[in-house]
């Protein structure tokens, strides 16, 4: 763990990336305790406590052992200027994709009788390009720049797929990590006055799982290689939802099968 003071953003303009900010040579720190080997200046990490992570990256304006992050950064964590934070490298679950995530939005600074409509199409392009690679938990809430609108959003819940038997994916407060193949839903804020319609609603046509994440593979009654049907069943269809997935475990995407064996064996 590395102990960090919270401080306000070295320039407001970074709030809309939704990223926390470090000295270089913490950043180093934390991806050396996390043992993380990458030229990418960016890294993910979680604040001990909280189910909050956020995607850091190293400022030259900040020299201390400070982690500077935006109001609403601080807000969902009930964070207060100055105060001492555990920090350290977040490493996601590689068994478990976020395939779709739910998001309630609301514009910032809206004006009383103005219609504010959005392609969801595009919406969801922006969003999914800003902030890729980041992990979000469920009631975050983050400003997102689109098209001159500043829009107020809020994590409402996420979907995943689980590439391990038996299947690990489960309801939980903390998603994994956004991916360019992840399917976005956008909502009207609960409770918002603003007039405020997505239109196409979900997003780019919805690529919704073949399989839910709870599906059990045996229960297909393939007799006597259940086990291993089931897993290669699993990241088959898979990997056809999310190639860069199959990629970064380093598995190889199964193209089909060769069943063998005398009739009635149940091929």
């Amino acid at each position: 763990m590395t102990q960090l003071l919270v401080s306000n953003l070295p320039n407001p303009k970074l709030a809309f990336t939704n990223r926390v900010y470090v000295s270089a040579a913490t950043f180093e720190q934390l991806k050396g305790r996390a043992k993380v080997s990458t030229t990418d200046p960016s890294l993910n990490v979680s604040v001990r406590g909280t189910d909050l992570v956020f995607m850091a990256s190293p400022n030259t304006a900040l020299t201390g052992n400070e982690i500077a992050m935006n109001s609403q950064q601080r807000k969902c964590g009930s964070f207060t200027l100055n105060q001492v934070l555990d920090v350290e490298a977040f490493v996601p679950n590689s068994e478990v994709a976020l395939c779709g995530i739910t998001i309630n939005a609301d514009v910032f600074g809206k004006k009383a009788g103005v219609k504010y409509q959005y392609e969801a199409k595009d919406i969801s392009e922006a969003f999914l390009s800003h902030f890729e690679h980041q992990v979000f938990c469920a009631g975050q809430s983050l400003a997102l720049d689109f098209e001159g609108s500043k829009l107020d959003l809020t994590i409402e819940s996420f979907e995943h797929i689980s590439l391990d038997d038996p299947p690990t994916a489960k309801p939980s407060s903390r998603g994994q990590v956004l991916k360019g193949q992840t399917q976005v839903t956008w909502k009207k804020a609960p409770g918002s006055q603003t007039h405020i319609v997505f239109v196409g609603g979900a997003g780019p046509a919805r690529n919704d799982s073949l399989f839910k994440s709870d599906f059990n593979f045996e229960q297909m009654g393939i007799g006597g290689l259940d086990e291993q049907f089931k897993k290669m069943f699993r990241t088959a269809f898979a990997s056809r939802i999310f190639p860069g997935l199959v990629k970064q475990l380093g598995i190889n995407h199964i193209r089909g099968m060769l069943l063998y064996g005398p009739p009635g064996c149940g091929k």
